[in-house]
């Protein structure tokens, strides 16, 4: 018993140095093959093509700030949309007021279901004779200047499905803020790009920001609503 035990002990003691070992490998091959084989020169794209989707409950205090970060893409009313799924504060009012197109669920069902939500009515309202693509924005998330640009110069002369952004933290005023600082630049960072220079791939795409084909998610049946996350389903 106290044998078993003791292995169990070793094996959690050597899985992250493992793993840290395994993504620094992986981030050391990302940076000798990037010059290579992610060059994605800047393009003039379309921004029609483009509808962003910005799910919310309860977003009063950060909502506002997301759909003008959305608008300065160059971005028209129309083709920003917020899913509000069922808030119980002043999100309906304040995206309402910001002019851009505002869609209330009858019930709470979470982002997945509000995401597909989304799906349906972009079907609808993009032209069928265009490319169209979903971008995906938490309600708390700020885009950088000519940031949805930048996603689509990505799937130029590509048949991609999915290209997701990186992360940053604004908020860095306490220790729980200054963790997240840690994960999404040196570990979700390092994990993502290993995975792209090892397999050509990302195994989850962020939630927070992500811009998908709507071929690509409409062929997979969209998102899938019985994971704890929508961003963990599938690799695009």
């Amino acid at each position: 018993m106290l044998l078993t035990i003791e292995i169990i002990l070793i094996l959690l003691a050597i899985y992250p140095v493992l793993g840290a070992l395994k993504w620094s490998c992986g981030l050391l091959f990302y940076l000798i093959l990037s010059k290579r084989n992610h060059e994605f020169p800047k393009q003039n794209h379309d921004l029609d093509e483009v509808f962003a989707v910005i799910p919310a409950y309860n977003e009063e205090k950060t909502l506002l700030t997301t759909i003008q970060s959305v608008k300065n893409q160059g971005l028209d009313n129309d083709h920003i949309m917020v899913i509000d799924d069922n808030s119980s504060d002043e999100t309906v009012k304040i995206a309402t007021k910001a002019g851009v197109r505002v869609y209330t669920k009858d019930q709470n069902k979470g982002k997945a279901d509000s995401l597909n939500y989304a799906i349906k009515l972009i079907d609808e309202l993009a032209d069928p004779n265009k490319t169209a693509y979903l971008l995906s924005i938490d309600a708390d998330t700020i885009l950088q200047a000519n940031g949805v640009q930048r996603l689509l110069d990505y799937f130029y002369g590509h048949n991609y499905g999915g290209v997701t952004a990186n992360m940053d933290v604004a908020n860095r005023e306490n220790a729980l803020a200054k963790s997240q600082v840690v994960e999404f630049s040196s570990i979700v960072g390092i994990i993502k790009r290993a995975q792209v220079a090892m397999t050509g791939t990302m195994y989850a795409y962020s939630g927070a920001t992500t811009l998908y084909a709507m071929a690509a998610l409409k062929e997979v049946g969209g998102f899938r609503e019985d994971r704890a996350t929508e961003d963990i389903m599938y690799s695009v």
